[in-house]
């Protein structure tokens, strides 16, 4: 049984004249290049584990905000590795790794990018198809493995059928460095009125106290995740999605027949660094509810798939893919814009203003791309076959780090 570890990685500068130039992409915690980042802390973390050694990869995908980054966040991720060269058997992939292969193989060049969430984490399963793997294992570089048979329980379940269904994605979840697995709720905080995120987040995570081991979930992270090969090689990550491609990942796996459940035993410990503004997160927000709610909608005009109701996705997302979450969105900001008034915060007031000119926008989207991820999830089926075991591509990923 092959096993590819899969760690994205992410960085941006704090240099002025980066911060400057718009952003190719919009990451929660990209760590600042001028910083070591995590990635060491992590690597140092597997080797107390169970990994299998002899049968586990690690790649690490190399992304940036900026493409001005690229060749140097290349450089700093290969110092890192080098020194655990003797460790593990570990590959860096990144910006120059994918000029190689969409030359060799042209084809991929559509489906495949380094900017955006959903299209990393889909370099990580073309990645792993490439190299003949069974099992991936996400892991962010800004958590920690601290359960020394965490690898025991990743695999225990992964590929299993469950009510005649293959078991393709198994979720594990997050704590922070308490152990908690809530999220801390302002109840003071009156200018987030219509937008309770971290209440319903709460609701969801409810289902970790089940005395059940495997147990029914309406989120996933890809910090801590686990797919089988059976399902990545027909279901990708959803390049259309700003954010949230773990849980929407999720959703799309029920539609096309697998079960995907929470391991209420596979925990790890995040400790991000600074997240990014809450007016940047809610407008991602904005765009990725209204997108997936269009896409649950437009089931009814797609073929063999598994019709799945908003309400089933409740409490989270759910919540946020009723009919009424443009009207929340609205209310929250407007409120945000207050809060900053009254604050003198400019920078947030002018921000919270300006959400509200998106709303349109993301209405349109949402519309106009409502049925794009059926199509590319045909073409990522047709392809990601085609991957497997090709010598000339996996000759790519076996080149020096």
């Amino acid at each position: 049984m092959q096993i590819s570890v899969i760690i994205p990685t992410y960085w941006t500068s704090v240099r002025q004249e980066i911060r400057c130039l718009k952003q190719d992409a919009v990451y929660d915690h990209p760590t600042p290049i001028e910083e070591q980042g995590t990635l060491s802390r992590l690597l140092n973390n597997l080797k107390k584990t169970d990994m299998p050694k002899k049968s586990t990869i690690i790649t690490v995908i190399t992304a940036v905000t900026h493409q001005a980054l690229e060749k140097k966040a290349e450089e700093k991720v290969k110092r890192i590795l080098n020194s655990y060269e003797s460790d593990f058997n570990v590959k860096q992939f990144s910006a120059s790794t994918l000029k190689k292969i969409e030359t060799e193989e042209k084809s991929l060049s559509k489906l495949l990018s380094l900017y955006g969430y959903s299209n990393v984490r889909n370099l990580g399963l073309a990645t792993a198809q490439i190299l003949n793997s069974d099992i991936i294992v996400f892991l962010d570089d800004d958590v920690i493995v601290n359960d020394r048979e965490y690898f025991r329980k990743a695999t225990e379940f992964i590929g299993k059928h469950i009510e005649k269904q293959l078991v393709g994605g198994i979720a594990g979840y997050y704590v922070n460095k308490d152990g908690n697995y809530y999220l801390d709720v302002d109840r003071k905080a009156w200018w987030r009125t219509g937008w309770p995120k971290e209440e319903k987040m709460n609701l969801a995570f409810k289902v970790i106290e089940s005395k059940r081991r495997l147990v029914e979930t309406t989120f996933a992270f890809g910090g801590n995740m686990v797919l089988h090969r059976k399902m990545f090689e027909k279901i990708p990550f959803d390049p259309y999605i700003t954010r949230g491609e773990d849980m929407d990942l999720l959703v799309n796996a029920k539609m096309l027949g697998f079960k995907f459940l929470l391991d209420t035993k596979l925990k790890v410990v995040h400790l991000p660094g600074k997240g990014k503004k809450l007016w940047t997160e809610m407008q991602q927000d904005l765009y990725r509810f209204l997108y997936m709610r269009e896409k649950i909608l437009s089931q009814k005009y797609v073929k063999n798939i598994r019709k799945l109701p908003i309400s089933c996705l409740e409490p989270y997302p759910g919540y946020f893919l009723r009919a009424t979450m443009p009207i929340k969105f609205a209310l929250s900001s407007g409120l945000n814009s207050l809060h900053s008034f009254r604050k003198g915060g400019c920078e947030s007031f002018r921000a919270f203003t300006r959400n509200l000119m998106h709303i349109p926008l993301a209405i349109k989207f949402a519309k106009e791309h409502a049925l794009n991820y059926f199509k590319f999830q045909k073409k990522w089926a047709e392809i990601m076959p085609k991957l497997r075991e090709c010598k000339k591509l996996k000759r790519i990923l076996d080149g020096p780090t």
